[in-house]
């Protein structure tokens, strides 16, 4: 753990408020979550009785909170549907996990905490701010931005080996073993693992193929879709 790290997790909730009263509430969600999951130092901090402190918690309890200050309407809207059953059962479902193998209710409370920092929040944030048509499309263009933002890091650490976590924040965040493929190296660049940025990227490359097939979006800023998209693909397998 190093002070840089510290300083970005800790003070990354007041950044996300900052977020809120500059931007749009939802451009603003979308912009806390892409950022804090792509460029957040993988570090954690123990808390007692509730899940560590690190860039997914941060993010979404910020979200949450940011959520309930600057757009409190839209929050107190929010009505649970039938088709959010599997969430809630989800969640709460460690509970009788941990009764039925003797742990006790302590371990039970404490990983329905677990589940509801790590899934419940997000859901819950998706379902206020991205369960229309309007919402998915900024969802789907703000997932194909930040890999956009990736395909060079990616570029960098296919060439140079995954370092920029450890140039940034001090410290890599995986065994180094690992990173080998292909005669290169596989990106991690501020991730967990290389299959966390295969993932995201692939996810991305999806999402901007059918954008431009579609002719949803046409263009990202004065890049062609189509440039964007085979750009994003071509990395996703790395």
């Amino acid at each position: 753990m190093t002070a840089l790290s510290a300083i970005a997790l800790f003070g990354w909730i007041p950044l996300i408020l900052i977020l809120f009263a500059l931007l749009p509430a939802r451009r603003a969600v979308l912009s806390a979550f892409i950022i804090g999951w792509l460029f957040l130092p993988m570090a954690s901090f123990k808390i007692p009785g509730l899940p560590d402190y690190n860039k997914v918690t941060a993010t979404n309890v910020g979200v949450l909170v940011a959520a309930l200050l600057f757009d409190s309407g839209r929050v107190l809207k929010f009505r649970p549907r039938w088709f959010d059953l599997p969430a809630l059962v989800f969640c709460i479902s460690p509970f009788f996990s941990s009764i039925t193998n003797n742990l006790g209710a302590y371990d039970g409370f404490s990983a329905i905490a677990f589940n509801l920092f790590l899934w419940g929040i997000p859901y819950f944030i998706g379902r206020i701010y991205f369960s229309d048509i309007e919402g998915m499309r900024e969802l789907a263009i703000g997932i194909f931005v930040g890999a956009m933002l990736y395909v060079p890091l990616c570029l960098y650490e296919i060439r140079m080996s995954p370092q920029l976590h450890k140039q940034v924040y001090g410290f890599m965040q995986q065994t180094f073993r690992e990173s080998k493929r292909w005669g290169g190296y596989r990106p991690v660049v501020f991730l967990q693992h290389g299959l966390a940025v295969g993932m995201f990227m692939c996810t991305a490359a999806l999402a901007g193929w059918w954008m431009w097939r579609s002719g949803a979006v046409k263009r990202i800023k004065s890049i062609p879709m189509g440039f964007a998209a085979v750009a994003v693909l071509g990395i996703s397998p790395a």
